[in-house]
């Protein structure tokens, strides 16, 4: 369901507290993510959650309008190794390339701005679409799975929860 949603949107305004955001990740980064994961998995399925996740990157450079993305990073995410040294120093110039598409905006949340709106909660996304009847959709993963809040003032809280986390320019 959240890859059509992906799909669809013209928008994504995401905060992240552990990881680099699927669709800015580089595969070598996927794939070690993936294999920490807490359960054992085939090759072939870490192969194919790997492709799939390189696959739904190409929201970014679509032709019928790529999408905008807005992501604030926690520095956690950043100073957290993933894989290798090699492996990460590769996907923050990955970050660093990706900054530079007009389309896409990364703030970075440094541990000095403490305590913060999302400590408790962890992170989102809010999707929106480029039909103006069509609501956004705020889309949260935990360990049970994932929640999809598509009520107004769900929309609204998280709205001014990402609001809230924005580090002043």
């Amino acid at each position: 369901m959240f890859v059509g949603l992906e799909q669809g949107a013209s928008q994504i305004r995401a905060y992240e507290s552990e990881a680099v955001p699927g669709l800015l990740q580089t595969k070598a980064y996927t794939d070690a993510i993936t294999r920490r994961g807490t359960a054992e998995q085939l090759d072939a399925h870490v192969d194919c959650r790997v492709e799939l996740r390189m696959t739904r990157q190409s929201v970014l450079s679509r032709e019928a309008g790529p999408l905008r993305l807005w992501t604030v990073l926690s520095e956690a995410v950043l100073r957290r190794v993933v894989g290798n040294p090699t492996t990460m120093r590769d996907q923050l110039v990955h970050l660093t390339d990706m900054a530079r598409n007009p389309k896409v905006t990364i703030q970075v949340m440094p541990f000095t701005r403490g305590a913060h709106p999302r400590m408790a909660a962890g992170p989102f996304q809010i999707l929106g679409f480029p039909w103006p009847t069509d609501p956004a959709v705020v889309y949260a993963q935990h360990h049970a799975g994932a929640s999809y809040l598509e009520a107004a003032q769900e929309i609204e809280a998280h709205t001014v929860a990402f609001e809230h986390l924005v580090p002043s320019r």
